[in-house]
Formats: structure tokens, sequence, C-alpha cells
């Protein structure tokens, strides 16, 4: 009997760590910072995470984990390697995207149960904005216990920020692109 296949997505609302990359703009998440985004504030994010989704998997952790906005490769080490999820063994791949703060996509996976081939990143193809940045959609294919190929994307889509109205065509830009995407396969 196989055990359940559970696919879960979370938008982690601002899960960054608490050094400056001088490449991105996440000064608001320093110590010194408005928000005053310290090791022990970091920890406990850490920590809610990892709880949220053993809860979500009762006694079955999920195959497969997307996440959105997630800061960079340490983020998900801390998570994986500094709380209990380490006793589930998974991996991840994440975008490295082009979004100024440093947002990511990521996709977490048990290798029992997804069994990787790869992964890509496709940036948003936007219509009328062509110097616009935002993240990236992952793409990661593997197999599952079946040997059936799964294709999963992980997207965040543009927000509304300055306004639903003004940014929707922004949102339907990356809908297309995920479309285009889905058709492709």
């Amino acid at each position: 009997n196989q055990p359940p296949f559970r696919v879960v997505f979370w938008n982690t609302e601002n899960f960054f760590d608490t050094r400056h990359d001088s490449l991105k703009n996440d000064m608001e998440f320093l110590p010194h910072s408005m928000r005053h985004w310290n090791h022990r504030r970091y920890k406990k994010k850490l920590d809610n995470v990892a709880r949220t989704l053993t809860a979500i998997g009762e006694w079955n952790f999920p195959a497969l984990i997307g996440l959105c906005e997630v800061e960079n490769d340490s983020v998900l080490i801390h998570l994986l390697n500094r709380t209990p999820l380490k006793q589930q063994q998974y991996r991840y791949c994440m975008t490295h995207g082009s979004d100024t703060r440093g947002i990511n996509s990521a996709l977490l996976y048990q290798r029992t149960q997804f069994g990787y081939i790869g992964h890509k990143e496709h940036p948003v193809l936007f219509t009328h904005k062509t110097h616009k940045q935002t993240r990236n959609i992952l793409h990661v294919w593997g197999k599952v216990i079946t040997s059936d190929t799964l294709d999963v994307f992980v997207c965040h889509l543009p927000s509304r920020y300055g306004g639903e109205k003004e940014s929707e065509a922004d949102r339907f830009d990356a809908a297309r692109t995920l479309r285009h995407l889905c058709d492709s396969l």
C-alpha cells in the first residue's frame, strides 16, 4: 500500500536570514532595521515554518513542498538542518532570480517519494514592461513511485503592489508564461 503523496504550497512571507546580501535590497530584514529582524526572531520563524509543515503532514510528511518568498539557500539549509525537518532528509532546489529584494521560490522534496531528475528557472515574459524584474518560475521534474514523470511548477505571481488594477497585466503576463510552460510539456 502506497503512502499518501502530499503536495503543499506555502507563501512563507519574507523568509529572510539576518545577514546582508550586498547584491540584494534586504536591508529591512537586518537586526538594526525598523523590523528589528534579529537571530531570535529568525530562529522563531524557522521553528514555526518547520512546525507548520510537520502538522500538515500529520504522520505522513508532504512529498513535495513548494515555498515562495524565501531569501536564499542559507534559509533552506537552516530549515532542513536546524529544525525537526532534518529527520525527513528533504532536498531542495530553488530559483536565484532577479527580484531586487532577493525573494525566490523553492521546492523541497523527499527523495523516497520523488526521484529528482532536473530543474530550471524561467523568467516571466512581460508584454509591456520589458525591463520589469520579478521572481522566476521554478520548473522541477522527477519520477514518482509509479515511475511516471511528474512536472512541478512553483511560482509566485507579481504582487498587487501599486493597486490591483494597475498590476493586473503583470499577473496576467506571469499566468501566460506559466501556461506556455505547461503547454510546452
